[in-house]
């Protein structure tokens, strides 16, 4: 009768008692859930909106260089055999005048067709006249057939950009008869600031309209490098890492993604630049992918796993075996348990009773294995650390954690196993018990007896392990003896 009553106690116990414990937990999970599904489908937009405006950014810079390479001064003096000083300050000073308009470049420069430059419109860079650029996109320049042409650099340290990287557009200077190229315009894109501006507009935003505490962004190339970000420990020209797959979408795509960084959790939208109008369009030679990615921060790593450990003992609690009203009569009925991820049962009829892990006292100079003492219906009862004896690693939450009294016979002592949660209570036919000693053939300390499968009513199959409650209080008293001699 009173093992009878031990079933029923900790069937309440696993099915009601536990069930309502958590039941706060399971709506604050599933409220968290539709909270991060919500963020993530927002980095996935404002990653989108920060490619859009560097796309939609960059198509005029493709335009400006090109308009300004018809100029009719620039095409009249860079057609001339020999140019004059007084040609040389024209230039100057119409590079000056837009560059005073168009404040986005750092630098606007004027070459002959060898690369020799001719005038810039910053004084900053005066010392760069008369040099020669020696970039790969100066020989693109010269393939030009058309107005209609253009070339950008790489993402790359530049002399006309103070050995920062950046991008320079560039279109051909053609004569004034349109026979032949005599030079080029060189627009030096600020990319330090203008990027930075960028990727700050595309910051998520609370309710005040302050960017959302803890989020940051980045634009990264198709060569892992990043361009621009604005967290500053993610350094322009350095490797991305974090999530480098986000990186690898065809032109246009986006994607989302759980990612961890710095130990906390972030919802990652990422999306893959697809050009403006004819930028970097179908019929564009121009070529280069940019992937902005947004992080928005979910929490601390720690808690967040917490949270999703906790979710998954309740999980574990929610486990119902297949319908056992046609077990045989040989069947035996286990009371199981979770140490952690790992699932073990042991005979019911040697379960006296769960309760909660309260007021249990630990004792100097015991084995690891040996939680401690706790008062129970007037008795002091070793209680175990399932986890430690097995070495599972379990690091189950508090809150969640019982202890299971055992008794195997009604002359043995009783104790106590700390576990992570409880289980069901299914019954099992005794052949359907693969023994351990038939397993590893050979004779084995661990406390374990056999192994089988239960398939649940909605096709789940699990793995239990029979545990022996003598060989698990035989354990203890081995470990005790062991310490005691040491």
């Amino acid at each position: 009768q009173q093992n009878s009553f031990s079933k029923v106690l900790l069937w309440e116990i696993s099915n009601t008692g536990f069930k309502t414990q958590n039941v706060i937990e399971k709506t604050v999970s599933d409220l968290y859930q539709t909270v991060v599904s919500i963020m993530l489908e927002s980095s996935r937009f404002f990653a989108f909106l920060a490619v859009d405006i560097m796309d939609r950014n960059l198509y005029e810079r493709a335009n400006d260089c090109r308009w300004w390479a018809l100029t009719s001064s620039f095409r009249k003096i860079l057609s001339k055999p020999q140019r004059t000083a007084a040609d040389i300050h024209s230039l100057e000073k119409v590079l000056g005048y837009i560059n005073g308009l168009y404040t986005v470049y750092d630098n606007l420069v004027v070459f002959d067709r060898q690369g020799k430059i001719l005038a810039v419109s910053n004084p900053d860079y005066s010392d760069c006249v008369d040099t020669i650029i020696e970039s790969e996109w100066i020989s693109r320049l010269r393939g030009t057939r058309t107005t209609q042409e253009y070339v950008v650099s790489k993402f790359e340290p530049s002399p006309l950009y103070k050995d920062k990287p950046t991008y320079i557009y560039a279109a051909a200077i053609r004569d004034e008869d349109d026979m032949g190229i005599v030079g080029g315009i060189g627009i030096v894109f600020d990319s330090q600031p203008q990027f930075a501006a960028m990727l700050q507009d595309s910051l998520p935003r609370d309710a005040d309209g302050h960017p959302i505490k803890g989020s940051f962004t980045l634009y990264v190339d198709d060569d892992m490098k990043i361009i621009s970000s604005t967290l500053k420990e993610f350094e322009v020209g350095s490797e991305f890492t974090v999530h480098p797959n986000l990186c690898k979408m065809a032109a246009g795509e986006d994607a989302f993604d759980i990612a961890i960084h710095d130990g906390r959790y972030y919802a990652v939208g990422a999306c893959s630049s697809a050009g403006y109008r004819e930028y970097k369009g179908r019929n564009d030679a121009y070529k280069n992918q940019i992937t902005a990615l947004i992080f928005i921060p979910l929490g601390n790593a720690v808690e967040i796993d917490a949270l999703i450990h906790a979710d998954q003992s309740f999980q574990h609690n929610q486990f119902r075996p297949g319908s056992t009203g046609n077990a045989s009569k040989e069947a035996r009925e286990y009371a199981t348990f979770y140490v952690g991820q790992n699932w073990f049962g042991i005979p019911a009829t040697q379960v006296v009773q769960a309760t909660e892990p309260l007021n249990i006292r630990a004792i100097p100079d015991t084995p690891p294995v040996l939680q401690g003492v706790l008062q129970y219906q007037g008795n002091v009862i070793p209680v175990m650390n399932m986890a430690e004896m097995l070495k599972t690693g379990a690091d189950s939450l508090p809150e969640s954690r019982q202890v299971i009294i055992i008794q195997s016979t009604a002359n043995s002592p009783q104790f106590g196993i700390l576990v992570s949660a409880l289980g069901e209570i299914p019954a099992i036919e005794p052949e359907k018990i693969k023994s351990i000693s038939d397993i590893f053939f050979c004779k084995s300390n661990s406390p374990a007896v056999g192994v089988t499968r239960i398939s649940s009513d909605n096709d789940q199959n699990d793995m239990l392990t029979i545990l022996s409650a003598e060989d698990l209080w035989q354990k203890v008293n081995v470990l005790s003896l062991a310490r005691e001699a040491a």
